[in-house]
């Protein structure tokens, strides 16, 4: 669920604080482009590190208006056939439903990061040259045809 946390470096420092040494992270993350976020951009080292810098505990409300503005269908076979539904990027929403003083984007729940194979091992190995974080990256195994998901293994290391 790590595309769930609003500090994806702070997350994963507090996950390695409940390790051994040498303990292993398994996780299980959407790929993005077989996905609801299949419109939404790729997670930068830039996106990880501001909301870090930010000590961000609720997700952010770009976050949440990309989040209502650019998802699509979740069928991940039809993604992998190249239907990934109508380009939201052309979808109006109504801006001024979130500027409310009863909106809160505190209590939204949505996916912050979005991720590849390739792009969360290397945002582990950035950020762990970086010594932001302990782990690096075991294992990462790719998207299987017609499944949004892909398998990674971090190791802690000293």
């Amino acid at each position: 669920m790590i595309e769930h946390s609003p500090d994806l470096i702070e997350h994963l420092q507090q996950v390695a604080n409940l390790l051994h040494p040498d303990g292993r992270y398994y996780l299980v993350v959407p790929d993005y482009r077989f996905c609801f976020d299949h419109y939404l951009p790729e997670t930068t080292v830039a996106d990880v590190l501001e909301a870090h810098i930010e000590k961000r505990v609720s997700h952010s409300i770009g976050s949440v208006i990309e989040h209502v503005r650019l998802t699509t269908h979740n069928d991940p076979v039809r993604h992998w056939n190249g239907d990934h539904g109508d380009d939201p990027r052309r979808k109006s929403v109504e801006i001024s439903s979130f500027l409310g003083d009863d909106y809160s984007h505190t209590k939204a729940d949505v996916h912050s990061w979005h991720f590849t194979p390739e792009s969360l091992t290397t945002l582990i190995g950035v950020l762990r040259s970086a010594e932001l974080i302990q782990f690096e990256i075991e294992r990462s195994y790719p998207t299987v045809r017609n499944n949004l998901e892909f398998f990674a293994v971090l190791k802690k290391s000293g």
